[in-house]
């Protein structure tokens, strides 16, 4: 799946376009000490998938999933095991 970085990426109207073109993959934001700050995942420029949300400390802070630009759930690390959560 490709990734691109938050600055690469303009938002028109709710759509997320990467180089002109509505994106699929994964938008990261980093904090600036280079640690993973979010993942949003996209599908034809719509939220689709996990948005993952990492502290500054790099614990996961919690995972937002989405289907077609609606939201489904929100869980927090207890929710998952330690397995699920190193494979997030």
């Amino acid at each position: 799946m490709e990734k691109v970085a938050y600055e690469e990426i303009e938002e028109v109207d709710k759509i997320i376009y990467h180089q002109q073109v509505p994106f699929t993959g994964v938008v990261e934001a980093l904090y600036e000490d280079g640690k993973r700050y979010y993942h949003y995942s996209y599908k034809n420029g719509i939220l689709h998938g996990p948005m993952k949300k990492w502290k500054s400390n790099g614990d996961l802070s919690h995972v937002v999933y989405y289907e077609d630009g609606k939201y489904i759930e929100m869980k927090f690390p207890h929710q998952y095991t330690k397995n699920e959560i190193e494979n997030l």
